[in-house]
């Protein structure tokens, strides 16, 4: 066993992005090379649509779907390759990968709901680093990351040498998070600045559902000054729909300050989530998906109205509700959405969330995996 140059370690990341897969994945994958790049090591990135998303200083090997394949593709990740059936599929991607690559890696961090143990014991001479939430499949590897709010039992879906990381506090977020956090107190004037935020694809239109159920509650609610705190809206998404035409019918919303980003191309859309990060503090309250960003805000202290749109999201979104850390409108209901939106919208309620949210999410979980991970690729 010797002592070996951090710098000169390989990582290959494995990972997707698409309308049907999201961009929570890279999100997170990114999150964590922010800080090997600080400590040297050297990464390279491999799979669908990742180009727009990279710095044009990261190694990229794009793989290619075939257009009748990634018609395939649905909301069963089984299909999110673009083959069927999956074995398959995992074998002719790892083929596909070995093909492609110019070197051999020390580690291959994979976070993808189509790839499993079939695709991982494929790579024999890297060690393997899976994220996973979804915990319906077998995996070979040597580190396993699930920073899920409600953390599960993995039983023997990991080999037993594998270290695993659980729960909060190894959440993969920003790094800049941590210079973000306020430590001044938080005010109890009673304003209030909404996000609404489904993340890239608003398939489902949340964000039309959330506005129209807005203005209805001003105009019909017995409660109309406590709704009457929305001060400011900041609506966050990227959809086809215009969004200008249904504002204009909005008669109430309309007199208040709104600003919207829609239709952005995928880079802008990134950019502004960026700017979004470091704005984040003016933003006490959001109504938005249960992904990546939920972390984001619980770790900043702003507390969130949480509707899923994809699987892996409800065993978070329950478990900040079961927490008292967030709220879960499981199925849409206007009267259950304005029964909810009324209790942030009290000071005090929405204090005790904020500080739940903070307790919870410290926004250091990069660091703790990288701790872990340097311990061991320090010595070979």
């Amino acid at each position: 066993m010797h002592l070996i140059n951090k710098g000169w370690m390989r990582v290959l990341v494995r990972v997707d992005v698409h309308p049907i897969i999201g961009f929570g994945h890279l999100s997170r994958c990114l999150n964590l090379c922010q800080v090997m790049k600080l400590h040297g090591w050297n990464i390279a990135f491999i799979g669908h649509g990742l180009g727009e998303y990279l710095d044009p200083s990261d190694t990229y090997y794009p793989l290619e779907y075939s257009n009748s394949n990634e018609a395939l593709i649905t909301t069963d990740t089984s299909t999110w390759l673009g083959e069927l059936p999956n074995e398959l599929a995992q074998k002719n991607d790892w083929l596909q990968c070995r093909q492609i690559l110019e070197a051999e890696y020390d580690l291959i961090i994979v976070d993808h709901y189509a790839l499993d143990i079939i695709w991982e014991l494929c790579w024999t001479n890297s060690k393997i680093l899976v994220i996973d939430d979804l915990l319906h499949r077998f995996h070979y590897c040597h580190y396993f990351i699930d920073y899920s709010v409600l953390m599960a039992d993995i039983g023997n879906r990991v080999p037993d040498f594998c270290k695993i990381m659980l729960g909060p506090s190894f959440a993969l977020l920003d790094i800049h998070l941590c210079d973000l956090i306020r430590k001044d107190e938080l005010e109890l004037d009673g304003k209030i600045h909404l996000l609404i935020n489904f993340g890239g694809y608003d398939a489902d239109n949340y964000t039309e559902k959330v506005l129209l159920a807005l203005e209805r509650i001003f105009y019909t609610s017995k409660n109309n000054q406590l709704f009457q705190r929305i001060n400011e809206i900041t609506i966050v998404r990227k959809n086809k729909k215009p969004i200008e035409t249904l504002l204009e019918t909005l008669i109430i919303l309309k007199s208040k300050p709104i600003h919207v980003y829609d239709g952005l191309s995928k880079s802008e859309f990134l950019k502004l989530l960026g700017h979004y990060k470091m704005s984040y503090p003016p933003i006490n309250l959001c109504i938005g998906a249960a992904g990546v960003s939920t972390f984001e805000r619980a770790c900043l202290g702003i507390p969130s109205i949480l509707i899923c749109t994809a699987e892996n999201q409800i065993r978070n979104a329950k478990g900040f509700a079961t927490l008292g850390a967030g709220s879960y409108l499981e199925q849409w209901n206007d009267d259950q959405f304005e029964l909810i939106l009324g209790k942030y919208l009290c000071p005090e309620s929405n204090l005790d969330v904020s500080l739940k949210c903070r307790k919870l999410v410290d926004g250091r979980g990069v660091f703790r995996v990288f701790y872990k991970l340097s311990r061991d690729f320090i010595y070979k």
